[in-house]
């Protein structure tokens, strides 16, 4: 039975084995033995038979090596029972029966025996694959076959003394020996461990078939031929051919069936006297028998041995043949497969004779293109990089191997970068014969180190322009870190003890470190939350108590620490908290703070310019309603004055009425455009007078503690492009502001004026300037406070006292004049005001000069007025409406009053529907309605071309020639008599502007 492969998990020798396959390889087992033991004894020799080749010694070992030692006592009884059947059957046996069985029992023991050697030796595995396997067989068939040759021949020996030892022990042992090499090798071939018996090829069919076709059709055909031809044509050597061309072509089965089938003819042949192997008839013929029988078992024995040593030469190298080819199949597959694109280059040829499919992704050429074609591989190397490969090419050749990046260029234009690993492969003395390497494709990795190096520079420049922010940031950045997460969720007392009281300064910048009095940053570095915010002030734990309110997100507030702002007062900064939360826990706090205390002091000077707007809005309407009381007034002492010109002072006092009417104009004028914040209109002003009616207006506010000292040139003074009223109120703030800074004791207030000429630094003339001392010896100023006093809203009185604009209002008066103020004080010592103004390059203005509102001498005869056409007079203030309407008349105008703007359209309408005409229209600009300007524009629009007068108590108005031609502007207040003056020369045909 054929072995099953051994497998210790599963044993073969099973006691329930089919009967039946038992049974059917049992018999074939028989059958195998009585046709080995019928051809042992096919040559007969008269009476008896001579042992040519004993198959049955060869099925028996063979049925041992390929069953387990289970079945060796039922091998043994079959074989006895084979024999006893055999030796039953025929009367030529030349010894007894029981002498037959001992002998074959014998024999089959020392197989079994022989069988446990090879066991031991091979394993219980018999293959027949290597030369080693067909040398162990044949050493133990040898021993074995000798070993019972000698155990038989020497029972038979003791039977009968005269046997010829040595002949039979001969004969015994090819006999055996032959039997054996052709019966294991062909049962071992089909049946041994790890054969499958597979069905041939139909083309192995036909071949085999014709093989053995040839090896019986020669064996047949020769023997038939003539003795000579015989001689000549060696049958024996003949079947060689077919025998090797088996053995290399088909391998065991059919070579060990081979040499089966010829050992048969051989036998048959030498049974029936014909044959290579038949005896000579001439001499003894027992002898030549005898001769005959060794001699074929010594060529068959002979002939087994090498060709199954070729077979198992044959075998082998088949084997490693294919072995070659799975390794090649293997290598083929893997270099397919991989992605590197590897090579092999001869040395002195540089010719590539080996190259993977990889080729043809990495630089998308054939495989074909690139064997065998001497210094190929450059063209495929980018021409910049070309240097790099021949410097890679001499490191190799000179330590043995190299590794180099460089760059390839495709058919289609498109680059790639690539990594080369390359070494030299040495013969025995030491000489380069061949280069082999592998390039990969390298440009998704150079690209991410490229973009990773970018991604590096750019981290470094956005760390540069993060310290470079923290290091010129005026806010205080600062982040904080803790010993471990906080949750948010704790209580707030809870959520301080373990976090302020736990964190520390991880970070911040110089603007930070300064605001908390460190003297660098490096020591607010490590230092305690708690150390910089301290939880006993208030403002600390308002916000700190919005930031845990708010989950530790985001919190911004203002916080108030005295002693922190410019002169030690009061310092505001914006506090901004950001936490990092992760998983409901806090794990730092990044933090700003923004010094907002100049800003602060900005917001209070805004809500004080506010204020100061409102005032101005409410003083524009005031002065818009004083000027209005200035004109009645001043209307009403101009006709009381042409009425009690003959009294005796009535007149005098009439025109410092008048002069202060003027005044108080002028200061309404000012007051207005402060108010709007208008530019003034400069004319050329004398300083000396200037002076002198401030002193009249402030000698009565002074206390008698207090002297007023006025100190001017005898010659006069220059005088200066400027406003008259604007630089009387400069002298009465600094007075009063003297005045102010006196102290109980008294002291004196100097004012004084002197021509000089300017120089620059450089000792250039800047032409003649006028220069004012307001110099007090009162308390003084700090310097603190000298630096501050031009600021706006800054004072150092009350709050009650003033609103700290004075000093700011005067700088900006004396710039606007294109002059310069400078001041000098000290504590205790008094206060000096020193201001430059440019003169105006006119003559001097004579000291006698007639007062303004001074009546004329003698004024000649009036032109007769216009009597046929009436005046149309808009105004809504009926005083000045009546004074003006007065005056008109008693100039022998008639007027016709309107006291809004919609009564004056209607007026206009009224008395033009019937073609009359106006001798002028005089209307002021704000009127209740409709503005006077208004009316008249639409008039102008309408192609009326009458004469008209236009009052007007603001400081901004101006007329468009275009739109308001043939109209005149007239300020409040004005004189009634110079405003009928206008009025006549604008009926008359044009006049000036008031």
């Amino acid at each position: 039975m054929p072995e099953p492969e051994a497998n210790p998990s599963k044993p073969t020798e099973s006691p329930r084995a089919p009967i039946g396959r038992v049974v059917v390889w049992g018999v074939l087992y028989l059958l195998a033995l009585w046709l080995g033991i019928w051809l042992g004894y096919a040559v007969r020799l008269g009476e008896s038979e001579l042992t040519v080749v004993w198959l049955s010694t060869g099925v028996t070992f063979g049925a041992l090596l390929l069953t387990r030692r289970v079945w060796w006592p039922a091998l043994l009884l079959g074989s006895a029972v084979v024999f006893v059947a055999y030796a039953g059957s025929t009367d030529k046996l030349d010894v007894p029966l029981w002498q037959y069985i001992v002998f074959a029992l014998v024999g089959d023991l020392v197989m079994w025996l022989g069988a446990e050697v090879f066991w031991l030796g091979r394993g219980r595995a018999v293959r027949l694959e290597t030369p080693g396997d067909f040398g162990w067989l044949f050493t133990v068939v040898l021993g074995v076959t000798a070993v019972g040759a000698f155990a038989s021949v020497s029972i038979w020996r003791a039977v009968q003394p005269d046997l010829d030892y040595w002949h039979e022990v001969q004969l015994w042992w090819f006999s055996d020996s032959l039997g054996c090499v052709l019966a294991v090798p062909w049962m071992l071939a089909f049946f041994g461990a790890g054969r499958k018996l597979d069905w041939p090829s139909p083309r192995q069919w036909i071949e085999g078939g014709v093989l053995l076709g040839l090896l019986v059709l020669m064996c047949l055909v020769l023997v038939s031929l003539p003795n000579q031809a015989q001689s000549v044509l060696e049958l024996p050597y003949l079947v060689y051919p077919l025998l090797i061309w088996g053995a290399l072509r088909f391998g065991v089965r059919l070579t060990t069936t081979m040499l089966i089938l010829l050992a048969v003819l051989f036998v048959l042949q030498m049974k029936q006297g014909v044959g290579p192997f038949a005896p000579n008839g001439n001499g003894d013929r027992l002898a030549a028998y005898h001769i005959s029988t060794l001699a074929v078992q010594v060529y068959l024995l002979v002939t087994c041995l090498a060709v199954l040593m070729l077979v198992s030469l044959s075998v082998r190298d088949r084997a490693a043949m294919a072995r070659q080819r799975l390794q090649a199949a293997r290598f083929d597959t893997m270099m397919r497969t991989l992605k590197p694109t590897l090579w092999v280059m001869e040395a002195e040829s540089n010719e590539i004779t080996y190259i993977n499919a990889s080729i043809e992704t990495l630089a998308e050429r054939s495989v074909e293109s690139m064997l065998h074609r001497p210094g190929v591989w450059s063209e495929i190397v980018h021409p910049e990089d070309r240097e790099i490969t021949e410097a890679s090419l001499k490191v190799m050749r000179e330590r043995g191997w190299d590794d180099t990046e460089y760059r390839i260029v495709r058919p289609d234009g498109v680059v790639r970068w690539v990594r080369e690993l390359s070494s030299a492969v040495r013969d025995a003395d030491g000489k380069i014969q061949q280069l082999v390497g592998s390039v990969e494709d390298i440009t998704h990795r150079r690209q991410a180190a490229v973009q990773h190096q970018m991604l590096v520079q750019d981290l470094r420049e956005s760390n540069d322009r993060y310290q470079d922010f923290m290091r010129i940031s005026q806010e205080g950045v600062w982040r904080g870190e803790f010993d471990e997460p906080i949750p948010i969720d704790l209580p707030f007392e809870e959520f301080l003890k373990q976090g302020i009281a736990g964190g520390r300064i991880a970070e911040c910048n110089e603007a930070f470190a300064q605001m908390y009095g460190y003297d660098e940053a490096q020591s607010a570095a490590g230092t305690r939350l708690i150390d910089n915010f301290r939880l006993e002030d208030e403002f600390n734990l308002e916000y700190l108590r919005r930031f845990h309110a708010s989950g530790c997100q985001s919190m911004m507030t203002e916080s108030r620490r005295p002693g922190h702002g410019p002169d030690g007062e009061t310092g505001w900064f914006l506090v901004s908290f950001a936490g990092v939360v992760e998983d409901g826990k806090l794990l730092r706090i990044w933090g700003t703070l923004t010094n907002i205390t100049e800003l602060h002091r900005l917001n209070e000077q805004l809500r004080e310019s506010q204020k100061m707007e409102a005032v101005g809005q409410l003083a524009g309407g005031v002065a818009h309603d004083f000027n209005n009381l200035l004109a009645v007034i001043s209307a009403h002492a101009e006709l009381v004055q042409d009425k009690v010109s003959g009294v005796e002072g009535v007149a005098q006092s009439l025109a410092v009425v008048r002069e202060a009417i003027d005044h108080a104009a002028g200061v309404s004028r000012s007051l207005l455009a402060f108010s709007k914040n208008l530019p003034t209109e400069k004319r050329p002003t004398d300083i000396r007078q200037v002076i002198v009616q401030t002193q009249r207006l402030i000698d009565r506010t002074l206390p008698s503690t207090v002297e007023l000292a006025i100190e001017l040139p005898s010659e006069g003074l220059s005088p200066v492009m400027g406003d008259s009223v604007q630089l009387q109120q400069v002298l009465l703030n600094l007075a009063i502001n003297a005045r102010d800074a006196m102290s109980a004791g008294g002291g004196t207030i100097r004012i004084a004026a002197e021509d000089f000429e300017r120089r620059t630094t450089d000792g250039e003339s800047e032409g003649k300037w006028v220069r004012i001392i307001v110099q007090d010896d009162g308390l003084g100023m700090t310097e603190a406070v000298r630096q501050r006093i031009f600021e706006p809203f800054f004072s150092t009185k009350g709050a009650d006292a003033g609103t700290g604009l004075g000093l700011s209002v005067v700088r900006g008066i004396i710039e606007e004049h294109g002059g310069s103020i400078a001041v000098f004080s000290r504590h205790q010592k008094g206060t000096t005001f020193t201001l430059e103004l440019p003169c105006a390059g006119q003559p001097k203005p004579k000291s006698n000069k007639t007062p303004r509102y001074a009546r004329p001498a003698a004024a000649g005869p009036k032109p007769p007025p216009t009597l046929d056409k009436p005046i149309l007079l808009g105004e809504d203030d009926p005083q000045i409406r009546a004074v003006i309407a007065t005056a008109l008349t008693s100039r022998g105008h008639r007027v016709i009053q309107a006291g809004d703007g919609h009564a004056l359209r209607q007026a206009y309408d009224a008395y033009t529907r019937d073609g009359e005409e106006l001798a002028a229209l005089v209307s002021d600009v704000d009127m209740p309605g409709r503005s006077g300007l208004e009316v008249l524009r639409e008039l102008r629009s309408e192609g009326c071309e009458t004469p008209a007068v236009v009052i007007t108590g603001s400081v901004d108005l101006r007329l468009d020639p275009q739109i308001d031609g043939n109209t005149v502007l007239v300020n409040k207040p004005f004189g009634i008599a110079d405003f009928c003056n206008v009025v006549q020369k604008q009926i008359d045909g044009g006049a000036g502007p008031a």
